[in-house]
């Protein structure tokens, strides 16, 4: 594939995981400016030193996961919905309306309260 016809996203997109850094970092000087997903299969078994029928043995893979880290997902951490209520009351467009409703409520008119 040619400079041309390659998309022109380059590796280490925001958001990799963290041990995906490495891997990236490591390919990035054998392919610089090459997006890693627009890479021939050949081209990156051979550069990565593994067999798609076969895998990797034992020993390597567990050398790779010591070098890379574990093929894991970091835990999300979890909104509780009071919180995320809650959060709501620090948003300034949220603030000027409550406002607006109070105001509307002082000056006798119900009415343009609750629609506010």
């Amino acid at each position: 594939m040619s400079e041309e016809e390659r998309p022109s996203t380059t590796l280490g997109q925001p958001g990799a995981p963290p041990q995906a850094a490495a891997f990236i970092a490591t390919y990035a000087a054998v392919e610089p400016g090459c997006p890693f997903w627009s890479i021939p299969i050949e081209e990156l078994l051979r550069d990565l030193a593994t067999d798609a029928s076969q895998g990797l043995s034992q020993a390597e893979a567990a050398a790779r996961q010591v070098q890379f880290g574990s093929n894991t997902l970091a835990k999300r951490k979890r909104f509780d919905v009071l919180v995320l209520l809650l959060r709501q009351f620090t948003n300034p467009i949220v603030l000027i309306l409550m406002g607006a409703a109070l105001l509307s409520f002082a000056l006798h008119s119900p009415t343009d309260g609750i629609i506010t």
